[in-house]
């Protein structure tokens, strides 16, 4: 499927000339996690005032706070 294309690469792309991003929002407290592209780098995070977590087999490796202290 594509979204800003009509000729996908890959099972889901989104494409866009000004930042695209995905955004999954739970609504209980508002956690925002982000994906998303700009003119120069890609990145990965939260777009909320909260933590950033990296799993493997559903178990946190890595726990980014609110500061940006692992």
């Amino acid at each position: 499927m594509g979204i800003g294309t009509t000729t996908p690469s890959v099972n889901l792309q989104l494409q866009d000339e000004d930042t695209p991003q995905f955004i999954i929002r739970d609504t209980t407290n508002d956690v925002q996690a982000r994906l998303y592209a700009n003119d120069t780098s890609g990145s990965v995070g939260t777009a909320s005032d909260h933590p950033f977590r990296i799993q493997t087999n559903n178990t946190t490796k890595m726990y980014l706070n609110e500061a940006g202290n692992v």
